[in-house]
């Protein structure tokens, strides 16, 4: 009986610790392409799509679209053959040191991202990571990564003190987008 009881105890436990742990999604991540069809070998311009499903104004650096990047957050599309596997990401630099408390309110006043609950922000299109080299459905995906430190775990802790003495909270997770399917079409014998 102690067992049976020690085992429910230790399972509920652990069910309402991870029940803790998990929060709310503060951000929709959406991917808007031109088009849904496309040509072999065609570039894949998209638009990432914001949406704040927060109770709070959110406010974030306009996330970099090329690379990771550590200092701004960045939102990166990737596209593959539907039946293929994942794709790693490309990272380009490496912030080494953060800006300052009062250098951080001036951007965060001036620069960044304000999107209040239920906003939407439309990024700039942008190309995605997508060489159309075959024929067929195509996967596309995306994830929003807010700002962190490179080399200083407490930069977050700054970065979220300075958003909120300008009235706004810094994103506190990534967001990933539900995928997109494209189609293309192979080359006909006339276009060869």
């Amino acid at each position: 009986m102690r067992t049976a009881t020690a085992i429910a105890l230790t399972s509920c436990f652990g069910v309402c610790v991870l029940a803790q742990q998990v929060k709310p999604p503060q951000l929709k991540l959406q991917i808007i392409t031109q088009k849904d069809t496309y040509a072999l070998n065609e570039r894949v311009i998209v638009q990432s799509e914001l949406t704040n499903l927060s109770s709070k104004t959110l406010c974030f650096p306009v996330p970099d679209q090329r690379c990771e990047s550590a200092g701004t957050g960045w939102i990166l599309t990737m596209g593959e053959p539907a039946s293929a596997g994942d794709y790693g990401w490309f990272l380009c630099h490496a912030d080494g040191r953060g800006a300052s408390r009062a250098e951080l309110e001036s951007e965060i006043s001036h620069r960044w991202i304000k999107l209040p609950p239920n906003a939407v922000y439309l990024m700039k299109a942008a190309e995605a990571y997508a060489t159309l080299d075959q024929s067929g459905d195509w996967r596309l995906t995306a994830s929003y990564h807010p700002p962190v430190g490179a080399f200083n775990r407490d930069y977050v802790k700054t970065l979220q003190s300075a958003a909120e003495s300008t009235g706004c909270t810094l994103p506190e997770s990534s967001a990933d987008a539900e995928p997109k399917i494209i189609s293309v079409l192979p080359t006909t014998s006339a276009e060869r």
